[in-house]
């Protein structure tokens, strides 16, 4: 079985084909700007590095193959086999012809083919989504065993519920519920959809990582134990937070989501994005002017993280920053476990509990913010629309809009006493009559009038935004 399995190359080395394929032009591009002795050298380390590779894979193959075959020779699993062929999507052939020779070639194509970026949905064989989700193949990956677990319902309902349950408590141990698959990409949508107002009966920003935080919490749940829940056991054990490096719950980038479509220049215009800011930030124009640093920046992003641990390790005021360049965390504030664990790429717990402070400290200000501009927008464009339906001699809409009026009022009254009774002040919409005022404003001026505009603006900024100023850059006709 193992030497037709091998004639056929199913269970050959793929990674040395593929090395040879590319060898030759890659030695050539090498010796075009170095000399030959250095593009040998590379070459013989390219080499030592696919054969290593190659070993682990055609073991893989092997095991896979012998397992599989064993396992079809016992009784009644070759029928399984042969039903589980049936509903594949990679491997088809007919019950009558089905050995357990053919079930071990299956096995092998399904589990060990999966490695190389052609083997990608075709959707993403183009330009930009090829680049867009590179370094993506785990990620890819995961999802299709999930679905194929699913799908094996109807071969052994018994082995798929082992299979997702296994899935499941794996992803809880390293990422905790916000790991699983699309977990964070749920999180992103229904903070986007409650923030612009999308979700009915939903006021404010609505974050599920949090609620799911609080309801843990109101349950007497310890702190350390729901963090654990939802960012890994493996967080909680060993103070590394990987539920996004190992995760899936990020299958669609949140940059995407946001809207920004810098998303599909893939990891390697990320990289030079964070390399272009940490370059000016470390110099003299920056916040953090740092020639090690800057010069740090052009090199590889491992190289960096361990570049940045031991100058927090030797200098401990070195704070932690942000991509922005502000403080994140002092740098005293890490022991040498901590920034050890930062120079092997890993993200220590004091950084995870500092960028989640944070993230909090932003949701609250959110849901404080959408439902008090919510409520003054609907106040300001009720209260100007009466004003307008007033003069124009409209009394009956004038009286409706005055009742919807009351009604917004009586609303927010309901809303601040609830606040009161959960204890919450953060949610009680302060009705601030300036702020109403310069809305209303807005609403029956629009907001580059001269007078508005003169509001909006700075005292140190206003001399420069007069009309005459406008007139005069050709903003707008003279009068």
């Amino acid at each position: 079985m193992l030497r037709d399995l091998y004639q056929k190359g199913v269970i050959q080395a793929i990674m040395n084909i593929d090395l040879g394929a590319t060898y030759q032009a890659t030695l050539g591009e090498i010796q075009d700007v170095v000399k030959p002795e250095v593009a040998n050298a590379a070459a013989n380390l390219a080499t030592t590095s696919a054969t290593m590779f190659a070993a682990v894979e055609q073991i893989n193959r092997i095991t896979t193959a012998l397992a599989t075959y064993r396992l079809a020779k016992k009784s009644g699993n070759l029928k399984k086999f042969a039903k589980y062929a049936d509903i594949n999507t990679t491997y088809k052939m007919d019950a009558a012809d089905f050995t357990p020779a053919k079930a071990a070639e299956m096995m092998t194509y399904e589990t060990q083919f999966l490695i190389s970026k052609e083997n990608r949905p075709e959707i993403f064989h183009n330009g930009i989504l090829n680049v867009a989700t590179q370094f993506m193949s785990f990620q890819l990956q995961y999802i299709s065993l999930w679905g194929k677990a699913f799908r094996n319902f109807g071969v052994d309902p018994k082995m798929s519920a082992t299979m997702l349950a296994g899935f499941f408590l794996t992803m809880m141990f390293w990422g905790g519920f916000m790991g699983i698959p699309f977990g964070e990409n749920l999180r992103q949508l229904i903070r986007l959809a409650s923030t612009h107002g999308f979700i009915p009966g939903v006021d404010g920003e609505v974050d599920i990582e949090v609620e799911a935080r609080r309801m843990m919490a109101d349950l007497g749940m310890p702190g350390g134990v729901t963090d654990s829940m939802m960012h890994g056991w493996f967080k909680g054990i060993t103070g590394i937070d990987l539920h996004k490096r190992v995760g899936v719950g990020e299958i669609i980038p949140t940059d995407l989501i946001m809207g920004d479509l810098a998303v599909v220049g893939g990891p390697t215009f990320g990289l030079t994005a964070d390399m272009m800011k940490r370059m000016y930030n470390s110099s003299p124009a920056g916040l953090d002017p740092n020639w090690g640093t800057f010069v740090t920046s052009l090199l590889p992003l491992g190289v960096r993280n361990a570049f940045d641990a031991a100058k927090r390790e030797i200098k401990e005021d070195t704070p932690v920053r942000t991509s922005q360049g502000r403080v994140l965390l002092p740098g005293e504030k890490l022991d040498s476990l901590d920034n050890l664990k930062a120079g092997l790429g890993f993200t220590p717990r004091p950084i995870s509990q500092a960028r989640m402070v944070d993230s909090y400290a932003k949701h609250i200000q959110g849901e404080m913010k959408g439902v008090q501009d919510r409520y003054l927008s609907r106040l300001a464009k009720s209260i100007s629309k009466a004003h307008q339906y007033y003069g124009k001699g409209d009394m009956e809409s004038y009286r409706d809009m005055q009742e919807e009026i009351a009604d917004l009022y009586k609303d927010i009254r309901e809303i601040n006493r609830k606040a009161i009774e959960e204890g919450r002040p953060d949610k009680i919409i302060n009705v601030l009559a300036n702020t109403l005022r310069d809305r209303i404003a807005v609403e029956l001026r629009g907001k580059v009038d001269p007078a508005v505009l003169q509001k909006r603006m700075r005292k140190a900024g206003r001399s420069q935004v007069t009309p005459a100023i406008q007139e005069r850059l050709g903003l707008i006709d003279k009068r």
